[in-house]
């Protein structure tokens, strides 16, 4: 018997005793002969003579004699016939057993594409970022648990912890040492196996403070630049497959150079770093494999099938209709379906799961039969106001960075423009 859990109980429903043959052996010989006729004729003859001297006397014989026959023999055909066979028989008993299995039943997530989230590849110890020196396991560990939290969240992948093996293995022991009740033995051996490995690298992290020295004045021009890259790469753990492989860059307002000295909050700048860098790696994986589709369209009202962080309330995106699947003709790999821009949606309330939103175009007219999943959201729609704002955001939040002393920033503007800079 074979089952997939963990017996936790039978009762004998039937049984009966049965004699099944063990072992045969059989033997047999089969000769035969035909008729015969034998016949014959057989003739001799001898003859024989002798003398005898004995002093004056002499003595002579002879004699002489003949055989002959004739003989006609005839017989039947004849045959011989052997066999024997042996029989070795076994008792066994035939018993029918009712038993209560249980079994793990595994959650419906464990359906959808599994991913392990690697740590992070870095090529230093450490890195400057503003006033502080982070250490680099810190920043990897950091962007990992961000990235796990992230494509949980998005609620298309089945993300698989391999950074706390040890603590699963304690309570698979436990299992395993019969302290447990017997149904918890059915998780054993139901450990998950991943279909695809995001692998980063981060392969810069910084804002390191530049120092100047003016001649003529001995005063120090300080200015802080930098920004965070990181190369990801997607493989297939079956096969080894490159799935996707793509840079990531995040690049931080240059702060102003000043002489009345120039700090930056490293931590605020790395959070921002990793969050930034974390965001934007998260909707390119979606957008390759699961980008937000229109679920329902009622005139110009659209619910979307993707939310929390994922989709930005007041955000505009760029919509296109889905068309038919297309093929390479030269390599037969699909490439997709055909795409048609039909119009711009913008977010107006963000939950959970899901985002509703509306057209914006007024002359978009919604299709007689719509399909859930037919039209597909894009990229975000930059306008020139939002530029304009975003520039202005930046340079306010980072303003601090740049001057200690908000009060002295005509002063060191003026000597900023010294000619000896």
């Amino acid at each position: 018997m074979q089952t997939h859990g963990a017996v936790t109980g039978f009762q004998i429903l039937s049984q009966s005793q049965l004699h099944p043959e063990k072992s045969v052996s059989e033997e047999s010989l089969k000769a035969s002969r035909g008729a015969s006729h034998d016949r014959g004729d057989i003739s001799a003859s001898a003859e024989a003579s002798g003398k005898a001297k004995a002093g004056d006397a002499l003595a002579e014989g002879h004699t002489q004699g003949s055989l002959s026959g004739h003989w006609d023999r005839a017989s039947g055909p004849e045959s011989v016939e052997y066999s024997a066979k042996h029989t070795e028989y076994v008792t066994l008993w035939k018993v029918r057993i009712g038993v209560d299995v249980a079994k793990y039943r595994h959650a419906a997530g464990a359906k959808l594409t599994r991913v392990v989230v690697a740590l992070p590849h870095t090529d230093t110890t450490e890195y400057e970022v503003g006033d502080r020196h982070i250490a680099a396991t810190k920043v990897a560990q950091e962007i990992r648990t961000n990235l796990d939290d992230a494509l949980t969240q998005t609620h298309r992948f089945t993300v698989l912890d391999r950074q706390d093996n040890a603590n699963i293995q304690q309570e698979l022991d436990l299992v395993r040492s019969g302290n447990a009740s017997v149904s918890d033995t059915a998780r054993l051996g139901q450990m998950l196996a991943t279909d695809l490995i995001v692998i980063p690298t981060i392969d810069r992290f910084e804002y390191r403070r530049h120092v100047r020295n003016l001649r003529l004045s001995g005063r120090k021009l300080e200015w802080y630049t930098g920004g965070g890259n990181i190369s990801l790469r997607v493989v297939n753990a079956a096969t080894g497959q490159l799935v996707m492989s793509q840079s990531f860059k995040y690049q931080l307002p240059d702060s102003e150079p000043t002489t009345l000295g120039a700090s930056a909050d490293g931590a605020s700048l790395a959070s921002k770093m990793m969050g930034a860098l974390d965001h934007e790696i998260i909707s390119t994986i979606l957008q390759n494999t699961f980008p937000p589709a229109v679920l329902q369209l009622n005139g110009r009202q659209v619910t979307i099938n993707q939310g929390g962080d994922l989709v930005q309330a007041g955000a505009k995106y760029q919509a296109v209709y889905l068309g038919k699947n297309l093929v390479d003709p030269q390599s037969g790999i699909s490439l997709g379906p055909s795409e048609t821009p039909c119009c711009t949606v913008q977010i107006d309330r963000v939950t959970l799961r899901l985002s509703y939103g509306h057209i914006v175009d007024e002359s978009f007219h919604a299709p007689m039969n719509f399909k859930p999943g037919s039209m597909e959201l894009r990229g975000v729609v930059v306008t020139k106001a939002a530029k304009a704002h975003d520039h202005e955001a930046g340079g306010r939040a980072h303003k601090h960075l740049t001057i200690k002393h908000h009060a002295l920033a005509k002063k060191a503007k003026a000597q900023n423009q010294d000619e000896n800079w």
